[in-house]
C-alpha cells in the first residue's frame, strides 16, 4: 500500500510539472500568434498608406480600435437599433428618412445613449460612424448601407445619360488591406481582435512628429471636451484614441476610482515613462533607454491573456509590483517598471 501510494504521488507529482509546462507553451503560443497578427495589422497599414498617402486618422475619442478595423477591412457591422449590445456593437436609431447618428459601445450596455450623450473619455458609448463614405450607400427603404468589402472611392455606379440605369461602375475599389476570412473579427463587432477576444487598440503618431527632447509630453490624454477630437499639438500619440479600455471595473462592475487618470498612467509606463509625467526623460537612479515607440508611425496593442489593458494599480494577488500613477523617488520609478515587465500586454513597441 505504502510503495502505491508512493507511486501515485510521483504520478501527481509529474502530472503537476507537466501541466504547468503545457500551460506556459499555451500562453507563448498565443503571445506568438498575437505578434504575428500585429505584423500582419502592420503590413497592411503599409498597403493603406501607399494608396491614400497617410495612416488612418482616428477622428473621436475611443475609436482607434473601431477605425483600424474599417480601414482594414471594409465595412463595419450594420447597426443595431435594439439591445443589448455587447462591446464592439454598434448603435443607431432607425433612421426616417435619413440617417442618424450612430454610436460604439465601448462596453457591455444595455441601454443605448442619448442623442447628446455626456462628453467624457468615461462613457459606455462614443460617437462612430460605421461606414467610410465610399463604399456604398444608404438605402431608406430598407433602411440599411449597402456596402461590400473594401472601399470605392467615388459612386457605387455612374448614370452617365441621367435615365435612372446605372451605365458603369463608378470609382475605384481599395482594398480590403486584411482577409476578412482569415482574420479574426467577432461576429457583429466592429473590432479586430486577438486569439482572446481582446480589442487591437491603434494609436496613430501625430502626422507632424514632435521632437521628443524638447516638448515636454510624448503621450497626451484626458478630459477632451475642450477640443474634442483634436490631438494634442505637443505630444506624438494622443491616449484619447482608446483611453475607455485603460479603464478598469471593479468587482461590482464600476470604474476604479480615478479611472482617467489611472488609464492615461497605464499608457504612458507601458511606454517607457516610469514617471508617468508624458515624457519619456531620464529619472534620476534609472536608466531608462528611449521607448522603441518613439520611432513608430503608430501603436498597435492588445491585451494579454488577462483581458486588462496595461498593469494593475491597486495589489492584487499575483503583481508583486503595482503601478504608482504619481511616483515621487526613484522606488516608484522602479516600481513601475517592474509592473511594466510584468505585464502581460502585446504590443508592437516592446
Amino acid at each position: 500500500m505504502v510503495e502505491l501510494l508512493v507511486v501515485i504521488a510521483i504520478i501527481a507529482l509529474l502530472a503537476g510539472v507537466l501541466l504547468v509546462g503545457v500551460s506556459r507553451l499555451y500562453r507563448q503560443g498565443g503571445r506568438l500568434k498575437s505578434a504575428a497578427d500585429l505584423q500582419a495589422i502592420a503590413t497592411a497599414l503599409e498597403a493603406y498608406k501607399a494608396d491614400f498617402a497617410d495612416y488612418p486618422r482616428v477622428p473621436d475619442p475611443n475609436t482607434g480600435a473601431a477605425v483600424l478595423a474599417r480601414a482594414l477591412v471594409g465595412p463595419s457591422p450594420k447597426p443595431r437599433p435594439v439591445g443589448p449590445w455587447k462591446r464592439g456593437e454598434i448603435y443607431r436609431q432607425l433612421p426616417s428618412p435619413t440617417p442618424t447618428q450612430a454610436f460604439l459601445a465601448l462596453v457591455d450596455a444595455s441601454t443605448p445613449p442619448t442623442l447628446t450623450p455626456a462628453p467624457g473619455l468615461d462613457s459606455s458609448w462614443a460617437p462612430y460612424e460605421p461606414r467610410d463614405g465610399a463604399d456604398g450607400s444608404f438605402d431608406s427603404t430598407a433602411r440599411e448601407f449597402d456596402g461590400e468589402p473594401g472601399f470605392r472611392n467615388g459612386p457605387k455606379t455612374i448614370d452617365d445619360d441621367e435615365d435612372g440605369q446605372p451605365d458603369r461602375p463608378g470609382g475605384r475599389i481599395f482594398g480590403p488591406y486584411l482577409p476578412a476570412d482569415k482574420f479574426k473579427i467577432a461576429a457583429g463587432n466592429a473590432f479586430l481582435v486577438d486569439g482572446n477576444g481582446n480589442p487591437i487598440l491603434y494609436f496613430p503618431a501625430a502626422a507632424s512628429r514632435p521632437t521628443i527632447s524638447v516638448v515636454p509630453r510624448f503621450v497626451s490624454g484626458g478630459d477632451p471636451t475642450n477640443n474634442p477630437g483634436q490631438q494634442d499639438r505637443s505630444a506624438l500619440f494622443d491616449a484619447n484614441d482608446n483611453l475607455r479600455f485603460f479603464m478598469h471595473n471593479t468587482a461590482g462592475g464600476s470604474l476604479e476610482a480615478l479611472p482617467q487618470a489611472r488609464a492615461l498612467a497605464r499608457i504612458r509606463a507601458m511606454l517607457g515613462d516610469f514617471g508617468v509625467n508624458g515624457a519619456l526623460d531620464r529619472q534620476p537612479g534609472m536608466e531608462s533607454e528611449t521607448s522603441p515607440a518613439a520611432d513608430l508611425p503608430y501603436l498597435l496593442w492588445t491585451a494579454g491573456p488577462d483581458g486588462l489593458f496595461g498593469p494593475p494599480v491597486d495589489s492584487i494577488p499575483g503583481a508583486k509590483a503595482p503601478l504608482v500613477v504619481n511616483p515621487t523617488d526613484a522606488g516608484g520609478w522602479k516600481s513601475n517598471q517592474r509592473a511594466v515587465e510584468e505585464c502581460d500586454d502585446i504590443t508592437n513597441f516592446r
